[in-house]
């Protein structure tokens, strides 16, 4: 049996979901990412959703997330896909939350980032993120990969096969072209400067 799967041309839905803050942060992040045009209705009116709404309507430079653990993460996330220079900070209690796992999963991905205090910890730590080739054209392809259940050391570890391959196969055309193609620029070159080349 062969079941053939179409994606409609255009998909137009509502959903009305409870405006809890976790709901209210992932809706809000959905739609900065897609870059939608109306904002979403009855979120959440705590601390966390406050921050949230604040740092994806402003451009300012420095975030204070102040005690909103969720925004730390998600908006560490957000601003890895995004070129620019953003400096995250928070209370003296968030400041001493790890944030490790989070961030090496980021490096490993292309983001750059620099911690301004203690390692490990998210203490006012220095965000610079270059929005690279790899996250600019494939973000959306390993968000899929994340919604299908592959783990974010799993993702690493393909991304670095991926560029062990790419890398090995350069090399290798690189070799093997200009073995092929340097007796005809050294006759060539031979040839420009008039020198008498006797086989």
């Amino acid at each position: 049996m062969q079941i053939k799967l179409t994606a409609p041309p255009l998909l137009k839905h509502e959903t009305a979901l409870p405006a809890s803050k976790s709901i209210s942060n992932r809706a809000l992040i959905i739609h900065a990412l897609t870059k939608g045009k109306d904002m979403p209705q009855n979120i959440s009116d705590c601390d966390d959703t406050f921050v949230m709404v604040r740092a994806l309507t402003q451009s300012e430079e420095t975030v204070d997330i102040m005690a909103a653990g969720t925004a730390m993460r998600f908006l560490s996330a957000y601003y890895a896909t995004h070129e620019g220079t953003h400096v995250l900070t928070g209370t003296d209690r968030m400041k001493q939350r790890p944030i490790g796992i989070l961030v090496e999963a980021l490096r490993n991905l292309g983001a750059r980032i620099e911690y301004m205090e203690k390692e490990e910890h998210e203490k006012v730590f220095f965000l610079f993120y270059t929005n690279s080739f790899l996250i600019k054209r494939r973000k959306k392809e390993i968000g899929v990969y994340n919604i299908l259940g592959m783990g974010k050391g799993h993702i690493a570890k393909m991304l670095a096969l991926e560029t062990i391959v790419v890398a090995g196969t350069s090399i290798g055309l690189g070799l093997l072209l200009g073995l092929l193609f340097s007796k005809l620029m050294w006759l060539l070159l031979t040839r420009m400067i008039n020198y008498d080349v006797r086989m």
